[in-house]
């Protein structure tokens, strides 16, 4: 008699996960809908403080497991958020500043302050402006002006205001809040903020959420970082003087605009995108692109930007 050899028994398949999908699609969709001008960019300051949410799904999926039961439990929940979310933007019917739903609990009304200091003695500085969620705008101050820099905050919780340093003056603006992640401290604000136009000065702006419009052609920006969770971003370069940059981007579009005559080399590195560069202004590199200037200029300005997800426009 021949023994049959026992069949082997195939490994069971997990399914595959489906909390990962889902969030991919509600982004996708939100970018359709800002595409389409039914939403606005400023709604991701809102969204932002619900991306732990994300976290809690993944772990419910680990918990049960990718089985069918998993899978099905996972997408009722995501389903039961986003109709709490939608339900909530209905019951609410308005928008407070900055896109954020009117009936979201913040600590205390907005409040508008002023910010400046006195430039008497400064030949030099570095900024550092951090806001939580909201919208920053920044430019320069009129030549001759007595300020360093000049501007208002409107802000919930406490605004804080630091500058160190004599001949070269640091300076530290920020908002302490309820609304950011966890609970932290970066309150939500907007902002409009001038800076003295022929101090050589380093910049560094982080914007966790929300529109930033920075028009550095007038200024002395020897070096700038700047860093966006979410949202749109209008980033116009100093005209000269730049030296390198970096800009950290999220989720949201992003444009630079580049003064005529200034030698540029970008360095880019984006993830779910375009990157669209005016073809009479730039010329391809290996990694990334370039003035035409650049190519023939001794001395050109250096700036790398990545970016996850959002179209990149080189003006």
């Amino acid at each position: 008699m021949t023994s049959q050899p026992p069949h082997a028994i195939p490994p069971r398949r997990r399914a595959p996960s489906i909390v990962g999908p889902l969030i991919i699609i509600v982004l996708g969709a939100l970018l359709l809908l800002q595409n389409l001008g039914i939403v606005e960019w400023s709604v991701w300051s809102w969204i932002w403080q619900y991306w732990p949410v994300a976290l809690i799904l993944l772990g419910v999926e680990i918990l049960l497991g990718r089985s069918s039961l998993g899978s099905a439990v996972g997408t009722v929940l995501v389903v039961v958020l986003v109709g709490l979310v939608i339900g909530a933007f209905i019951l609410a019917g308005n928008w407070g500043a900055n896109g954020v739903a009117a009936w979201w609990p913040a600590a205390g009304p907005i409040v508008t302050e002023p910010v400046s200091r006195p430039r008497a003695g400064v030949a030099s500085a570095s900024y550092r402006v951090h806001n939580g969620a909201g919208r920053i705008v920044m430019g320069s101050l009129p030549a001759g002006d007595p300020q360093l820099y000049a501007g208002t905050v409107s802000h919930r919780g406490s605004l804080v205001q630091e500058v160190t340093g004599d001949s070269h003056a640091t300076v530290d603006l920020r908002v302490r809040g309820p609304i950011p992640l966890f609970g932290g401290e970066d309150g939500a604000g907007s902002w409009q903020l001038d800076l003295a136009p022929d101090v050589p000065a380093d910049l560094q702006v982080r914007n966790g959420a929300g529109e930033s419009v920075l028009d550095l052609r007038n200024l002395a920006i020897r070096d700038f970082r700047l860093q966006s969770g979410a949202g749109a971003t209008r980033l116009t370069l100093p005209a000269m003087g730049l030296e390198r940059g970096e800009i950290q981007g999220g989720v949201g579009e992003l444009r630079v605009a580049v003064p005529a005559g200034t030698a540029v080399r970008f360095e880019v590195q984006h993830g779910v995108g375009a990157v669209e560069a005016a073809p009479d202004r730039y010329q391809r590199t290996a990694t990334g692109w370039e003035t035409r200037e650049a190519a023939t200029a001794a001395d050109r300005a250096v700036v790398t930007i990545r970016t996850g997800v959002g179209t990149v426009w080189l003006e």
